[in-house]
């Protein structure tokens, strides 16, 4: 008889390369601050703080899996922790950002990867410094 189980894709947990698609908007039915989807990867744990609420979010979440945030834009340096994203241009009375969120690919990080995610939390601290 064949075995039938079936293996898991990873979960993001931490010291996970983390790879993620993402937009970005003024409501959740206007992706309208980022023109596409960027991409967005990192290792999953590193914050020298513990994990960043956005981190919170997506553990055990799985290559596939979608989700939706709505993070206040004075808090959003909290809410990322140690993670920034790239550049966004935002209107200046926009008080909150829509994101979502589509987990691309989850794997194990290299012992290279790790390292330099730590260089680089340690050079910014959890400060988002913008790498």
């Amino acid at each position: 008889m064949a075995n039938t189980m079936i293996e898991s894709p990873d979960r993001i947990e931490p010291l996970k390369k983390v790879v993620l698609s993402m937009v970005v908007g003024t409501t959740p039915g206007h992706m309208d601050l980022t023109p596409q989807p960027f991409r967005f990867e990192f290792i999953h744990g590193l914050g020298t703080t513990g994990l960043s609420p956005f981190e919170q979010m997506l553990v055990d979440k799985k290559p596939g899996d979608k989700l939706s945030m709505r993070i206040s834009l004075e808090e959003q340096r909290q809410f990322l922790g140690h993670l920034s994203f790239p550049p966004i241009l935002f209107p200046a009375d926009l008080k909150v950002l829509h994101l979502n969120v589509r987990v691309d690919s989850v794997h194990d990080a290299t012992g290279r990867e790790v390292v330099q995610g730590l260089a680089q939390v340690a050079e910014c601290g959890d400060g988002c410094c913008g790498h």
